[in-house]
């Protein structure tokens, strides 16, 4: 039984690559390790909101189930991604493809004002396709905060 939840759940995260492909967003493994991370934020702040009413109880608890309550945001981000992770996938492999469309709408008024003015092609519109993985890893900066703070 539980091989058929994951096996589902798996099959259903891998589903997410047609869509992420009719929105013309080529990075669809970045959108998978982004909603990760978005549901790992989503259960640490939940953990972080109840370890407060359990304060008072937490001298009674043996170590062992300290640890396993501390772990607990790891453990359901990943039963929640398994179950319903389709459709944090899904919410930000649309956000992405309009925010690159805005981008895109953006970078051509640019080139066609700074084209019409000065007969050149953008310096702008240049640097940001020439430096788009600097761009990628600026997106990870909440992961490595987040790494370094738990």
């Amino acid at each position: 039984m539980t091989s058929i939840f994951f096996k589902q759940g798996i099959q259903s995260i891998k589903d997410t690559k047609k869509y992420a492909r009719e929105k013309n967003v080529p990075n669809w493994s970045y959108q998978v390790i982004l909603s990760s991370i978005f549901t790992l934020y989503l259960f640490t702040s939940l953990y972080g909101s109840s370890i407060m009413y359990l304060a008072p109880i937490l001298p009674a608890i043996p170590d062992i189930m300290i640890n396993i309550i501390h772990l607990s945001p790891i453990f359901m981000s990943f039963l929640f991604m398994m179950k319903y992770g389709q459709y944090p996938i899904k919410l930000t492999i649309l956000l992405n493809s309009y925010l690159q469309k805005g981008i895109m709408k953006l970078i051509n008024r640019l080139d066609m004002y700074y084209w019409r003015k000065y007969d050149k092609d953008s310096v702008a519109s240049n640097f940001i396709l020439k430096h788009r993985k600097l761009v990628l890893l600026v997106s990870f900066i909440p992961l490595i905060i987040y790494i370094i703070f738990s």
